[in-house]
């Protein structure tokens, strides 16, 4: 790791989101106060700009080698997508955004991911705007973890239980249980 630049974050507000691209040169910060908020863009040695004003997110994943990001609200239960300073609603409620947590991006760029904590899901979202049927589990969702596989997510913390796995790699997107080693299923 090579420290690319700094970048001054005083005065943005508390910052409930971050993401950074690959090569280190744009990061994405999202504020909120629980009411209001804001998503800022950033590069090394030029003061964050903002580039929408979102009511609380949550989550920041870049594409790959890229400087667009997507951005999860929980409170607007919206997907975003962010490129070149510009911000394009991706999915919504409507959609079956139902709070999300995380979001992730295949390795190709084509497909975004996202974790909703209220309604136990993770769903797949084309680029395009398409959102596939949501992939269910009975779990508490704390997060899209990449694994070394393209398009397989962690998607709970390891406290003893089965770990699940989301994969998308298949025709039909799957939530696997992973036994720890030890432990009953």
């Amino acid at each position: 790791a090579v420290l690319a630049g700094q970048i001054d974050i005083r005065g943005l507000g508390a910052i409930t989101a971050m993401g950074i691209s690959d090569d280190g040169r744009t990061v994405a910060i999202g504020v909120s106060n629980g009411q209001t908020g804001s998503l800022f863009v950033a590069n090394p040695g030029i003061q964050p700009r903002l580039a929408a004003s979102l009511q609380h997110p949550v989550a920041i994943a870049f594409l790959h080698n890229s400087s667009d990001a997507i951005v999860a609200d929980d409170s607007q239960n919206a997907i975003y997508y962010v490129s070149a300073g510009q911000v394009y609603g991706v999915a919504s409620a409507a959609d079956g955004v139902a709070a999300p947590v995380a979001v992730a991006v295949s390795n190709d760029n084509q497909r975004v991911f996202a974790a909703n904590s209220q309604s136990r899901s993770v769903m797949t979202i084309a680029l395009s705007g398409e959102a596939a049927a949501p992939v269910y589990c009975n779990c508490a969702l704390t997060g899209m973890y990449p694994t070394s596989t393209d398009s397989v997510f962690r998607l709970t913390d390891f406290t003893g239980s089965p770990i699940l796995l989301f994969d998308a790699n298949r025709a039909t997107p799957r939530i696997t249980y992973v036994p720890v080693s030890g432990s009953q299923f």
